[in-house]
C-alpha cells in the first residue's frame, strides 16, 4: 500500500514540474522580441509651395536602391509596409528637387532610427520619426549666363594688348628724349623715320610695321634684232 501512495506521489510530482517548466517556456517567449518580425516605415514629404506631388511630377520612395519602393499620396504621406529588421537607405526621387539620402536602421524590437546619411557606413543628423523629409536643392537644367565682369575683360588678350600699345605710345616720347642719338638713329632707321607714336600704334594694329616701299622693277633688257636675208 506504501508503494502505491509513494508512485502517486511521484507522479503528481512530475505533472506539477512538467506544468511549471511549460509555463516558464511561454513566459521566456512572451517577454523576447521575435526576430522576424515585420514593421512600416512612415513619413511624409514637404515640397515647396506651389509644387504638385502628383502629376507629372510624382514623389518616388526607394529602399536599398528598390528593394522596396511606394509613391506619396497627394498630402505626401507614404508608407512602406512589411519591412524586416535591418539597415535601410531611404531615397527619394522627385523630377524637380534633390532629396538626401537617409539611413533607417530597424531593431528586432521594431524601434527605427533615421539619420542623414551619404553613406551606408556612416551616420549624421538624427531625424525624427515619422519622417518629415525637405528638398535640399532644386535641380539646374540650365547653365546662368556668365555677368560681365571687370576682371575678365582685363584678362582679355586683346585688352592687354590695346593698352600696352596705348602704354608705349605715351612712354616712347619720353624715352626718345632720354636716348643716345646714335640709338635714336638706328631706331628712325629701323621704323623707317616715322617715329610718331599713333602711326606706329596704327602699325601695329593693323598687323605690324609699315609696308616696305615696292620695288621698282628695271625694264626688260631689249632683245636683239634677228639678221637674215630678205627673200625675193
Amino acid at each position: 500500500m506504501s508503494t502505491q501512495r509513494l508512485c502517486s506521489l511521484l507522479c503528481v510530482l512530475s505533472v506539477c514540474v512538467l506544468a511549471l517548466s511549460v509555463n516558464a517556456q511561454v513566459e521566456v517567449s512572451e517577454s523576447q522580441p521575435q526576430s522576424n518580425s515585420l514593421t512600416s516605415i512612415t513619413g511624409s514629404v514637404q515640397l515647396p509651395k506651389g509644387q504638385s506631388r502628383t502629376g507629372d511630377f510624382p514623389v518616388k520612395i526607394v529602399l536599398n536602391g528598390g528593394q522596396y519602393q511606394t509613391f506619396a499620396k497627394n498630402d505626401g504621406s507614404f508608407s512602406i509596409h512589411n519591412v524586416p529588421s535591418g539597415t535601410y537607405l531611404l531615397e527619394v526621387f522627385h523630377s524637380l528637387y534633390h532629396f538626401e539620402p537617409v539611413r533607417v536602421d530597424i531593431s528586432k524590437a521594431n524601434k527605427i532610427i533615421a539619420t542623414l546619411s551619404t553613406l551606408m557606413d556612416e551616420r549624421g543628423a538624427r531625424l525624427q520619426y515619422p519622417l518629415l523629409l525637405l528638398p535640399s536643392r532644386p535641380y539646374e537644367f540650365f547653365e546662368k549666363r556668365e555677368e560681365m565682369s571687370i576682371v575678365g575683360l582685363v584678362k582679355n588678350p586683346m585688352v592687354l594688348m590695346v593698352g600696352f600699345s596705348l602704354l608705349m605710345m605715351f612712354a616712347l616720347p619720353k624715352m626718345q628724349q632720354n636716348m643716345d642719338p646714335e640709338q635714336l638713329k638706328e631706331m628712325q632707321q629701323m621704323t623707317g623715320g616715322d617715329m610718331d607714336p599713333a602711326s606706329m600704334l596704327k602699325n601695329l594694329l593693323s598687323g605690324g610695321a609699315a609696308a616696305a616701299p615696292a620695288v621698282e622693277q628695271a625694264d626688260p633688257p631689249a632683245r636683239p634684232a634677228r639678221s637674215g636675208r630678205r627673200r625675193d
